[in-house]
């Protein structure tokens, strides 16, 4: 996976090259191709991998660096990203405001497709039952992780590497004071 990594940088550099240069040379659009394939699927594999890592952290599990590059349940997280951003993006339709209501629903998905082990939909109706249930608490969460993401982002996203893990144990501490469970959920 870090060789991946590694490949989709030098791929991007060459990509931004090829940008910067005007785009004259047909044979460096390719490698701007390379780069996007190369760089998505290792966000692909290391997110799942994160949040992984992050679960153990919330179940008191022992947590390496190796913790960080095992990825699980690499095809639901997928599925589950491509479906709340094709609900975000007929929700953008609706002026912004349906996006944000998706984003708002969605909020302890991720949490329960990992936590509680559901397929994808379950996963979405199960934040969307915790939110219904518990709507300020909810409210009060998505904007503490909002800011936390926003600040963390502020210079070149390097605070994220700090504030992205803090958010989500937040969430999942959250998630299970709303359920109130301390081990793994059972939604």
């Amino acid at each position: 996976m870090m060789i991946a990594g590694a490949v989709g940088t030098m791929l991007a550099a060459k990509a931004l090259a090829y940008i910067a240069s005007g785009g004259g040379d047909v044979r460096n659009a390719h490698f701007v191709h390379a780069a996007v394939l190369v760089t998505a699927a290792s966000v692909v594999m290391l997110v799942p991998a994160y949040l992984n890592a992050v679960l153990n952290i919330a179940n008191g599990l022992p947590v390496t660096i190796g913790t960080f590059f095992r990825p699980r349940r690499v095809g639901e997280i997928v599925a589950l990203g491509l479906i709340i951003g094709a609900l975000s993006t007929v929700g953008a339709l609706v002026f912004l405001v349906g996006s944000l209501a998706v984003s708002l629903f969605t909020v302890f998905a991720v949490i329960a497709l990992l936590d509680g082990e559901l397929t994808p939909v379950e996963a979405i109706r199960a934040s969307l039952h915790v939110v219904q249930t518990n709507m300020v608490t909810a409210l009060w969460t998505w904007l503490v992780m909002g800011g936390l993401f926003f600040a963390g982002s502020l210079f070149f996203g390097i605070g994220l590497l700090v504030t992205a893990p803090v958010a989500l144990l937040f969430a999942f501490y959250v998630v299970r004071a709303l359920l109130d469970i301390a081990e793994p959920m059972q939604f």
